[in-house]
């Protein structure tokens, strides 16, 4: 069970680091607070 959530928690993770991608294709302006957040994780 521990495994499995686990798993769903990276599917989770990596989906919304694609649609991050996706949103600084889109808006620019949003690049630096995205990165900020990126590094304090």
């Amino acid at each position: 069970m521990q495994k499995r959530a686990l798993s769903q928690y990276l599917k989770i993770k990596h989906q919304s680091k694609k649609n991050e991608k996706e949103e600084k294709k889109n808006n620019p302006a949003r690049k630096k607070k995205s990165n900020c957040i990126a590094e304090i994780e």
